[in-house]
This record gives structure tokens, sequence and C-alpha cells, in this order.
């Protein structure tokens, strides 16, 4: 095996994917700071702990357009991307969390006709719960063909997921 050591993003690289993620607007002029500080450079931390302000509304608008809702000062970033992943899952409504534990348990893979069975749910539940995740960026399609099959966006998901579980 090769060992590819990987380190943290600098404060270029770390502004360059904020620029495509949040955008340029007056209002996240300070956020690639607190975000650099509170992720240490990590890629993935950097990119949850975006979702997570869109997802609690301190960010409107789209990828690469967004504004601040709020104050900079009222932000409560997590300080791990695990903390990050809990909130973000807690967030979900019920289905869509009992899809993803269930997803969580099949692996880090899922097969469509395995978690049919056994999630429970009716297809078109089971299909609007899907969609949710994929939107929310927790899922996505790995493979549509010859079967469809799911996959955890990163592997520290899929672990949150399964260890959040009573």
């Amino acid at each position: 095996y090769h060992q590819l050591p990987l380190a943290p993003l600098g404060p270029e690289a770390i502004r360059e994917l904020l620029d495509d993620l949040l955008g340029t607007h007056p209002s996240t002029a300070e956020l690639p700071e607190l975000i650099h500080t509170r992720t240490g450079g990590n890629p993935y931390f950097i990119e949850e702990v975006v979702q997570t302000l869109v997802e609690t509304g301190a960010l409107a608008g789209r990828r690469g357009a967004y504004e601040l809702t709020r104050p900079i000062a009222e932000l409560r970033v997590p300080a791990t991307v695990q903390a990050v992943l809990a909130a973000r899952i807690d967030r979900l409504a019920e289905r869509e969390k009992h899809v993803l534990h269930v997803a969580s348990v099949i692996g880090k893979r899922v097969p469509l006709l395995v978690l049919r069975r056994v999630a429970e749910l009716p297809d078109a539940e089971l299909s609007e719960a899907l969609a949710i995740l994929k939107e929310r960026e927790f899922l996505y399609e790995a493979e549509l063909y010859p079967e469809i099959e799911y996959a955890f966006k990163h592997p520290l998901t899929e672990q949150v997921a399964y260890e959040s579980q009573l």
C-alpha cells in the first residue's frame, strides 16, 4: 500500500472552497476565519459546518450565493465533525432518521432491495425519505445498474448514524 498524508487545507484553499460553497456576499465575510478556526482545515468538516448553517437557517440562499441571516457572534459551531453530524441527524424527521439508522446497520453500501425489506416502509415513503437524505447529503446513489445501491457520503456519517442509535 502507499500511505498518503493529507495535510489540512491552508487559508487560501479554505477561502477558495468557502467561496464555492458560500459565495462572496459581504455578510459572510467573517465566516471563513470562524470556520477555519473550528475545523482546522479539514475539508469534510468545512462542508458539514456549512450544511449545518444552512439547515439551521443561519444561511439563506443557495450554494455559491448564501447570505448570513444572523450576527456571526450568535453562531454556534460544534467543536467536532462527529458533533456536527450528530446534530444534523437529530434535526431529521423521524422517518428519515429511521431510514438513515437502518442504512447504517446495513453498512457503507446499501442495496435498495435490502433497505426496502428492513426499513418496513411503504415504497412511496421510502422513496421520499431517500430523496431527503440525498438532498441533505447523507446518502447518494452509488450504483444504478443492475440494482440501485446507496452509499454514505462519508464513512464517518455511517459511523455516527450507527452509534447514535439506542
